[in-house]
């Protein structure tokens, strides 16, 4: 039996007699990874009656949605901003535990990891949700008023380079372009990692 030191980490084999694999797992969990991967997904059916319920309850709440545009603009953009950030956070979350799962690698994301992809294919749908903020812009940040930005020197700068209404849409579309290429690129290199069989 060879009892020399040698430069990788020391493994021992677990209770069934398989070694763990360069990438600290046993080959037998990475293959059955690619086989769960690989299957397809059937939604049951009982996800139908949830899916039809949360659109009524969506169109119930519609209505005080609207009627809030019209008595109270102000308020209501600031509560839909609030509204956007939480489902924009959501997206860009998953996105986010999408990217460290693939950095990491390993069986731990396989469950979650098609939940992932699909909250971050909803990116089309937030960027759809943004235009509200850039209607109501004037009327939830006071930096896009002249009026409060001529009090001192220094906000009419910021106003010049920074903060006015132009450059936020120009940042905004950036962000969102650098987003959607970044989902594109986890979505390929994912899909090339697993033609090869490499997941």
């Amino acid at each position: 039996e060879d009892h020399r030191l040698h430069s990788r980490v020391a493994v021992e084999s677990d209770a069934a007699g398989r070694k763990p694999d360069r990438k600290g797992g046993c080959k037998h969990v990475s293959e059955r990874t690619a086989e769960v991967i690989q299957s397809g997904y059937t939604p049951p059916s009982e996800l139908k009656g949830v899916r039809n319920g949360a659109l009524l309850v969506g169109l119930l709440f519609s209505a005080p949605f609207v009627a809030g545009l019209f008595l109270d603009r102000a308020q209501f953009f600031h509560a839909y901003l609030v509204g956007f950030i939480f489902w924009a956070g959501i997206t860009l979350g998953s996105l986010a535990l999408l990217m460290l799962q693939h950095l990491t690698g390993g069986a731990w994301g396989v469950v979650i990891r098609r939940v992932l992809e699909a909250s971050t294919r909803t990116l089309p749908l937030i960027l759809l949700l943004f235009i509200p903020v850039v209607v109501g812009l004037k009327l939830i940040y006071p930096w896009t008023s002249l009026l409060e930005m001529s009090r001192s020197p220094a906000l009419q700068l910021k106003a010049a380079k920074y903060l006015n209404p132009s450059f936020f849409v120009t940042r905004a579309a950036i962000y969102f372009a650098l987003c959607k290429g970044t989902v594109r690129a986890v979505g390929d290199g994912f899909r090339y990692r697993e033609a090869l069989r490499l997941v």
